[in-house]
């Protein structure tokens, strides 16, 4: 169940494949942005229907759609959960505030569970003044790949290292880009180097380093792919590398990983613990002189890059998977209707 716009014909009855309910939002005020939807037609369907539910699992954030859906389930005395997104943290403005009182707060502490991703965003949600006891981790899952689509990428000779996300300085791909450069002549044909993302303030940088003299002939920069062919595009090469800091949940990491690929990044990333834990990858220091060893290893022991990445998978498959996710919310929707 969600509010809509944008639609110019009848709202669609599935999205992707799932039984969907929509009604249309729009501002309250006009031009008003997101945080200013409200769906009307939302409201007086859930008045009149909301005690049919079982649980509700409400996508939570400061509008005047979610919270107010919220309010029309607590007052139906249905059990629900909430999951924010990052979208719920300490506002000083009057103005937040008093939306806070009016409509987020009772909502935070009546839920049955409150699931959250990273740290930080555990952390706001106590300074909301969340109970603690109702929070609970939930990651982002990815689908494992089938073991066939592994076994149909052609092997090659030449090892490919991989950089794929936006070009931002705090992803660092310039660092990439420079260990490419250094690894050139000592490697001297055995890998090949790709960078692939959109532009966020870094494409310069590199640039410089692909014309300069004498230039890296085997790093390439591929600019940005489609959403949808990032999987595909990972699953070409043997090696992926993010060396971006304070990276909370880097999503190209987990998918790399379900696709049996040894990662490297660094100790500031929100999986390195994982990584560290399964030995799926290398994490590194901070420090730009770490990253040209860490590759050249990976690149000189194949034995090392099957180990790692058959690892990475086998932590995806036991914390990521799409059924221990599954697994996990079933569990969470069970223990809330129990109470």
């Amino acid at each position: 169940m969600a509010g809509a716009s944008g639609f110019d014909r009848a709202l669609p009855s599935e999205v992707e494949g799932v039984p969907a309910r929509l009604f249309r939002a729009g501002p309250v005020l006009p031009g008003g942005g997101f945080g200013s939807f409200y769906a009307p037609s939302m409201q007086s369907w859930l008045r009149k229907n909301a005690a049919g539910f079982d649980v509700a699992h409400i996508h939570f954030a400061r509008d005047f759609v979610v919270p107010l859906a919220a309010h029309a389930v607590r007052k139906a005395r249905v059990p629900y959960v909430l999951q924010c997104h990052g979208m719920i943290s300490p506002k000083t403005s009057p103005a937040f505030r008093l939306f806070d009182v009016a409509f987020v707060n009772r909502s935070l502490h009546d839920a049955r569970a409150i699931f959250y991703l990273t740290p930080r965003e555990k952390n706001d949600l106590l300074a909301m003044r969340t109970p603690s006891a109702l929070l609970r981790p939930l990651v982002n899952g990815v689908p494992l790949a089938i073991p066939e689509a592994l076994r149909a990428v052609e092997p090659s000779d030449t090892v490919e290292v991989l950089y794929l996300s936006r070009l931002h300085p705090r992803k660092r791909p310039e660092l990439f880009a420079a260990a490419a450069q250094e690894l050139v002549d000592v490697l001297k044909g055995k890998a090949r180097f790709s960078i692939v993302g959109p532009d966020g303030g870094s494409r310069s940088k590199i640039e410089s380093i692909l014309y300069a003299d004498p230039a890296p002939d085997s790093l390439t920069l591929e600019g940005a792919i489609p959403p949808a062919d990032t999987l595909a595009r990972i699953l070409q090469c043997d090696v992926f590398v993010l060396p971006s800091i304070d990276e909370p949940f880097p999503m190209a990491v987990l998918e790399a990983m379900s696709l049996g690929k040894p990662v490297i990044v660094t100790s500031s990333c929100g999986l390195a613990p994982l990584i560290e834990e399964f030995q799926a990858g290398i994490v590194i220091d901070e420090h730009e002189r770490s990253l040209v060893p860490a590759i050249k290893n990976l690149i000189e022991d194949p034995a090392l890059r099957k180990r790692m990445g058959e690892r990475a998978r086998l932590a995806v498959r036991r914390h990521f998977s799409m059924e221990a996710i599954g697994d996990a919310l079933v569990s969470s929707y069970t223990e809330s209707t129990s109470e």
